[in-house]
């Protein structure tokens, strides 16, 4: 090709680079579902998932919901330890979350349940008030009325939590809990 022509063509070039990178990046922001309407699927596909997951014992509503939102729309195959509260992250390639460190860890104003349902990007009413419950035990447990939602929320897994002493036990049945509200549109049993 002739030196003039190859100086004609650059422009041509030049914007055809630029046109395969913002497709290329209208693709990934599709797949992540940042283009409106572009896609309802689930941007869980996209996070790391490792089967094994881990977080500090004890109860919190936080703690639990974050794995029932992990073992629902993550990683269905997830099995959780639970370390002594102040441990460190594993170095056994557990995902970590609820506890300094993890992948999902409250902050600031979100508790970890939110954080997961951000990155979850589901857009379910239950889902949304099943976290906004969690979230006013997690933040303001001691403003939360007894008798509301989120009140009952907190009863009814303390009295699951009570009654089971294995932790592997207590979890599948709080698990079984937070699916029985999920399929009540986030109603929580009276």
């Amino acid at each position: 090709m002739s030196q003039p022509a190859k100086i004609m063509l650059r422009p041509v070039y030049l914007w055809s680079g630029l046109l395969l990178v913002m497709a290329v990046g209208l693709v990934v922001a599709w797949s992540l579902g940042a283009v409106p309407g572009a896609s309802s699927r689930s941007k869980a596909t996209l996070l790391p998932f490792g089967h094994m997951y881990a977080t500090w014992a004890g109860f919190e509503a936080d703690r639990y919901m974050a794995a029932w939102l992990i073992k629902r729309f993550i990683d269905p195959e997830a099995e959780f330890s639970f370390l002594p509260i102040g441990s460190e992250v594993p170095a056994d390639g557990s995902i970590a979350f609820d506890m300094p460190g993890g992948r999902w860890f409250r902050g600031g104003r979100q508790s970890t349940a939110e954080l997961i349902l951000h990155d979850i990007g589901a857009e379910d009413p239950a889902l949304d008030s099943m976290v906004g419950m969690v979230r006013k035990l997690e933040m303001a447990y001691w403003l939360v009325d007894p008798m509301s939602d989120a009140g009952r929320m907190k009863s009814q897994i303390l009295r699951i939590i009570d009654g089971t002493p294995d932790s592997e036990e207590r979890l599948n049945k709080v698990l079984g809990y937070f699916d029985g509200v999920y399929a009540a549109g986030g109603q929580v049993p009276k």
